[in-house]
């Protein structure tokens, strides 16, 4: 069996987080590893961690909103964002 598909969890409502991370438990091909609460928090997570996959609330209450965290601090992703 493949290793499991290591999962960075990034959203502001703690709820949220912790529902996602519950389902994510449920299933064997994959884990999270990192929670985090806004863009800036989600780009040292990713840094620290290396997820295979990051899980990320676009539109975050905080002043530039997670998504715009990311793309400032040059490390988004090289094709541009998947939604899905």
């Amino acid at each position: 069996m493949p290793p499991p598909i290591r999962v960075l969890i990034v959203d502001d409502h703690p709820m949220v987080r912790d529902g996602i991370a519950a389902l994510l438990d449920r299933q064997p091909d994959m884990e999270p590893v990192g929670e985090a609460t806004d863009g800036a928090e989600a780009i040292e997570k990713f840094r620290a961690l290396s997820p295979d996959l990051t899980l990320m609330d676009v539109q975050m209450a905080n002043e530039l909103g997670g998504y715009a965290d990311v793309l400032s601090s040059g490390h988004g992703p090289v094709e541009g964002p998947k939604f899905c």
